[in-house]
């Protein structure tokens, strides 16, 4: 078997490294998305899923290696099965090894995976293990699990030892909660091996660059939190003369998650802000293609034009006219929140605390939730958290708590030390 240039494949070739497909799951902190929306948000693990195959199809890898994190929750849904087979026999069909190394809470949501993937290599969750990608009799690589808990996770990384068949590749579905990102580095290349597939993390990370140690991140993010925002997708791998050589992200992700800090000191009203943040989402958009993009915006920088009372205003206004501006159909992107962090210079006095109570207690009674007696913060939001379905109304319950928090700073600092 000879590559392009002539080389022997299995010398020359390249192979995918994916984690967290964490497929079918839901995505956070979307609230009060039109429909369409919704259904993006709800397919797009599938989705991206899907990319990965088309991906190691469309660049003929040699093998693909899953490095745990298939399902989200207790129990892998249908479609979840479904898609992870599909996906299988897809990459079988083009002659691609499939390699899959489950975590503890893989094999709880799906234990009748063997027959979900049929075709594909599963190593054990708890015990070290190892297989072999073969192409017409000859090795091209030794794969290497190392699963368990973190003290025997850490224990069968330090036993393992080349075997000296074909490229040397380490996976690890669950990085160890106990260690630190350069402690993982130094024990994973104490064994010797030549690339370290790595899971169990939402962010995409290079460890150490010699030989290399990979967090591949997951797939798909699938809320605002930090971690999951950004490029998300798989690890193509480029082994050359018998030698991994370079390492690339792939970006994937069917919805991007982003957040956008804008400096909006310049700025007399909120349609200069509007503007600012308009100009920010285009750049953000570029290149983007046909991928669906979630933003939050971040006002920062100094705001003296608008009283501290205005926050919510502020945000509120904002949001509604970024929404206007145009569709998730025709924009490819929705404006989740808006964030106000400004400074303020000319912090209203006239707020007290019986204005706090007085706003919240107008809210509760709006939405039909009353305000039960005794410690304020401690017990006014805890049944409101509790009250309402988080499809439609998980939004609005952060808000709730988030406005009562910075209305309650806000009067602190304008009262002043007593």
């Amino acid at each position: 078997m000879q590559s392009r240039d002539g080389r022997s494949a299995r010398e020359t070739y390249r192979f995918v490294h994916a984690s967290g497909l964490h497929l079918d799951s839901p995505v956070r902190d979307v609230g009060g998305a039109p429909e369409a929306l919704r259904a993006a948000l709800r397919d797009a693990s599938l989705r991206t899923w899907d990319a990965v195959v088309e991906s190691a199809i469309a660049r003929e890898v040699a093998f693909v290696v899953l490095a745990g994190g298939l399902f989200d929750g207790e129990r892998a849904t249908l479609r979840a099965c479904v898609a992870l087979g599909a996906g299988v026999q897809r990459l079988r069909a083009h002659a691609i090894d499939v390699f899959i190394a489950r975590t503890a809470e893989d094999m709880e949501a799906a234990p009748r995976l063997p027959l979900l993937a049929e075709g594909a290599t599963l190593f054990d969750h708890d015990r070290m293990s190892t297989a072999y990608a073969m192409r017409d009799g000859a090795c091209l690589a030794t794969l290497h699990v190392a699963a368990g808990a973190d003290a025997e996770a850490r224990r069968l990384q330090s036993a393992l030892r080349p075997s000296g068949l074909g490229v040397e590749i380490g996976v690890l579905p669950q990085r160890p909660a106990a260690n630190d990102a350069r402690g993982l580095a130094e024990l994973l290349a104490k064994t010797g091996l030549a690339y370290w597939a790595v899971g169990g993390a939402s962010q995409y990370a290079v460890l150490q660059e010699e030989p290399p140690i990979v967090c591949a991140g997951t797939t798909q993010g699938r809320g605002l939190e930090a971690a999951e925002r950004g490029p998300k997708g798989c690890v193509l791998v480029e082994v050359d003369d018998g030698r991994v050589g370079s390492t690339e992200l792939i970006p994937l992700d069917h919805v991007r998650f982003a957040s956008l800090e804008v400096d909006v000191s310049a700025c007399a009203d909120a349609a200069a802000m509007r503007r600012l943040l308009v100009d920010a989402a285009d750049r953000v958009r570029d290149g983007a293609g046909e991928r669906l993009h979630v933003v939050e915006a971040v006002l920062c920088g100094a705001c003296a034009a608008r009283d501290a009372g205005d926050r919510l205003a502020l945000e509120r206004e904002l949001l509604a006219d970024l929404r206007r501006a145009g569709t998730p159909e025709r924009t490819r992107l929705w404006w989740a929140r808006v964030r106000d962090r400004t400074s303020r210079s000319n912090r209203r006095t006239g707020a007290a605390p019986g204005d706090l109570r007085r706003i919240v207690i107008d809210r509760s009674e709006a939405l039909d939730a009353p305000l039960p007696r005794g410690r304020f913060l401690a017990r006014t939001f805890a049944p409101l958290l509790r009250r309402w379905d988080a499809e439609s109304d998980l939004d609005t319950q952060r808000e709730l708590v988030r406005d009562a928090a910075a209305l309650a700073l806000d009067v602190v600092e304008a009262e002043g030390p007593r």
